[in-house]
């Protein structure tokens, strides 16, 4: 029984080993039958991409161009293999900075003759065979002069504070006001360039940090200088106080002599306790306009907060209003 078990083993090496050598030899000969093909020669259209780079000085391309060149090569099967699955992705640069231009108005034209790209095109993708055709066989180019201009930027900016902190003064961006260059058809519309939008929560602290600006939604190709700006925002704890002031009169055209009810107001104000100690009354002014006095009937004046330190917060004013009486 183990005679023949090891008789069968030894048949089944043979064959396993007998199927490897075929199946490597079978290998090596479509192997040498591929090399033998890929050493011919042929013929095939490959399509490769062009990239138009270094727009002439104060220029903007304005037609749309081919962003592919055709060419109908003969060559050896394994540069076209090449050609085709490995190099094509690589786009041929073309420098527009040595286009030669002719003004037409407004505008300015150039063309040029594909066919002057042969030896370049040979050069940078590798091949040495003969070129039958390419497609298209020129190609234009529609030039328009680049204008320039100053525009505001605006931050793009959402807040949550901590509880008692506030902005102590406007957010704003350094530059405040930065250079749009495109057409000016293009620039002309643009008012304000934003940043991109930044979120902040639960804030306690200020903030400085560099921002990219937004693209300008307009058809053109509008570029910023600089493409990046700094946002400041300037974060303060605060706190509550209060500080009664003086009432004053405005506008007493009728030259009315009142008596005010009360004569006195009280604000109730946020500020920042590095300015804490810097408020005292002499910093506000409370009026009443007496132009809006009826002495025909008896009704309140609102009071109006003219002139209070930019960085107080007002809450509010109590009370809002005064009672009045006119004098004979």
């Amino acid at each position: 029984m183990n005679f023949f078990s090891g008789l069968k083993n030894l048949q089944g090496i043979r064959l396993n080993y007998k199927m490897t050598v075929f199946v490597i030899c079978v290998a090596i000969s479509t192997l040498i039958w591929f090399l033998i093909k890929l050493s011919d020669v042929y013929s095939t259209e490959i399509s490769f991409p062009i990239k138009f780079i270094n727009p002439p000085p104060g220029k903007i391309l304005v037609n749309e161009v081919d962003s592919l060149i055709t060419l109908n090569i003969q060559d050896k099967g394994y540069t076209i293999a090449a050609l085709k699955y490995l190099r094509r992705s690589t786009p041929f640069e073309v420098d527009m900075s040595k286009l030669r231009l002719h003004r037409k108005g407004r505008q300015y034209e150039s063309r040029i003759n594909t066919i002057t790209w042969v030896q370049s095109l040979a050069n940078n993708y590798g091949f040495e065979g003969e070129i039958f055709y390419i497609y298209p066989d020129t190609i234009n180019f529609l030039f328009e002069g680049e204008a320039s201009g100053k525009v505001h930027v605006k931050p793009n900016v959402s807040i949550d504070f901590k509880k008692q902190y506030f902005l102590y003064d406007s957010i704003r961006t350094e530059p405040s006001e930065i250079s749009i260059n495109g057409l000016s058809n293009e620039i002309d519309t643009i008012s304000f360039i934003e940043t991109e939008h930044v979120e902040f929560k639960n804030l306690d602290d200020s903030v400085n940090v560099m921002v990219r600006l937004v693209k300008p939604n307009v058809p053109g190709n509008v570029t910023t200088d600089p493409e990046m700006v700094k946002l400041i925002i300037n974060v303060e704890k605060f706190t509550e106080s209060e500080i009664t002031v003086p009432i004053t009169e405005k506008n007493n055209t009728n030259k009315l002599r009142l008596k005010l009810f009360p004569e006195v107001v009280k604000i109730t104000y946020l500020v920042s306790l590095k300015d804490y100690k810097k408020i005292n009354p002499d910093m506000f002014k409370c009026t009443v306009d007496l132009s809006k006095v009826d002495e025909n009937m008896n009704r309140k004046i609102p009071i109006i907060t003219d002139i209070y330190p930019k960085f107080v917060k007002i809450i509010r004013l109590q009370p809002s209003e005064v009672d009045y009486l006119i004098l004979k």
